[in-house]
């Protein structure tokens, strides 16, 4: 969910995700985060986000993510939209172990989205996290617009751990995903 104020845009967003094959499943995740962009001007912005998530065949208990900072619009117009943003945050990590850590990190991320007709947009966006482990993020999805209101949005997700947990079974995840969107 996503609204916008003059000056201002605020998200909010949270999924389930679940696979079973033959009565054993094979994945379990929880996540919800938010999200605000203050603009300075055209170009530029400030912004700050929080995400939690619950993996439970990846090892992780619970991983809270909080991170702010600048981002720059480079393009936005009718077909090509391309933005970049960093800053810095913090990472906090429960794993089944009983484990516990909180570490600082990095945060950068881009995405582009193109207009490929009147109804149908590609987006792409990717998002790294770093300090002595790096968690890259890569979102291609495919939007088509069934009206004013509906759209269909196909999107294929790969997350990868440098350093996974010791309980996770690999360190890339894939997620293929399709979802309804409605727009109020």
């Amino acid at each position: 969910m996503t609204w916008f104020d003059n000056d201002a845009a605020y998200s909010m967003w949270g999924a389930v995700n679940n696979a079973t094959s033959s009565n054993i499943r094979s994945s379990e995740k929880y996540q919800a985060g938010g999200r605000n962009r203050y603009n300075l001007n055209d170009h530029n912005y400030l912004f700050g986000q929080a995400s939690w998530l619950s993996d439970r065949f990846n090892g992780y208990d619970s991983r809270s993510i909080l991170t702010g900072g600048y981002g720059h619009q480079i393009l936005n117009g009718p077909v090509s939209d391309l933005r970049l943003e960093f800053g810095p945050g913090v990472r906090h990590d429960e794993y089944h172990s009983g484990y516990r850590s909180t570490k600082a990190l990095a945060y950068g991320a881009t995405n582009y989205s193109y207009q490929l007709t009147d109804s149908t947009k590609i987006t792409q966006g990717i998002s790294a996290l770093t300090n002595e482990a790096i968690t890259l993020n890569s979102e291609t999805a495919l939007n088509v617009a069934i009206n004013e209101k509906l759209s269909l949005r196909m999107a294929y997700t790969i997350t990868y751990n440098h350093k996974p947990p010791v309980l996770a079974p690999k360190s890339t995840d894939t997620t293929t995903s399709v979802t309804l969107v409605y727009r109020l």
